[in-house]
């Protein structure tokens, strides 16, 4: 950067990132989401054509992580940017590719829809009911004799989540189903989705080996 022009772009990345107003103020006094947006700012100097950023939007409330994802986004013109994060959410919302590792070694690399059609598991259906006891009963009776491949996940009264295997029907013949049954079922809402994000990446984090258990033929 050019010496004469620093003060003017040290200012507008002040103004990019939302700091005017801690501007003036020492960086160990800042929050740890401000501390986040700082860091955001500097690794921007200089128009790199490569950034990393580990975790930038970790320790953020909603709001503030929403806008630092639009900053990202909007950062990311003409240069490539490397990501590391937990949150699958912050991966749909800004990669588009994704790559999960596990114990130091990528076990898969693609886009956030090609990730779940090859390991998503099925459809997950969200079912709520009257919460009588006969309506749950047809509810469940109606999963299992439609569906070879059922899983109750969870049930709360009348509240029930359920895991269907995606080669056992399409997504169009689940919908007919289910409207054609609503009613007789006392059916209140549902939604039909496919395995998300985050369930895959926990489906890989399972294959992570303990690391208080020692290693077979290791020192003891």
């Amino acid at each position: 950067i050019d010496e004469t022009k620093i003060e003017n772009y040290v200012n507008l990345m002040i103004k990019r990132i939302g700091l005017e107003q801690y501007a003036d103020n020492r960086s160990s006094s800042y929050s740890g989401g401000t501390k986040r947006k700082l860091s955001l700012g500097i690794a921007l100097v200089g128009n790199p054509q490569i950034v990393f950023l580990d975790e930038p939007s970790c320790g953020m409330d909603p709001t503030s992580r929403r806008k630092m994802w639009d900053l990202i986004a909007s950062s990311m013109h003409n240069r490539s940017v490397i990501l590391t994060t937990h949150s699958m959410d912050e991966c749909e919302a800004l990669c588009s590719r994704i790559g999960i590792m596990v114990s130091g070694q990528f076990l898969c690399l693609g886009s956030a829809q090609r990730l779940k059609s090859i390991y998503g598991s099925g459809y997950q259906i969200d079912v709520n009911t009257s919460g009588e006891e006969k309506a749950i009963e047809e509810v469940k009776q109606f999963m299992e004799s439609n569906f070879k491949q059922v899983e109750l996940l969870e049930q709360h009264t009348g509240n029930m989540k359920f895991r269907i295997g995606k080669a056992d029907t399409s997504l169009g013949n689940i919908f007919r189903l289910i409207e054609e049954n609503r009613k007789a079922m006392n059916i209140q809402e549902y939604s039909v989705s496919e395995t998300s994000l985050e369930q895959i990446f926990i489906q890989f984090a399972k294959q992570q080996p303990n690391q208080d258990e020692p290693e077979e033929n290791g020192p003891m």
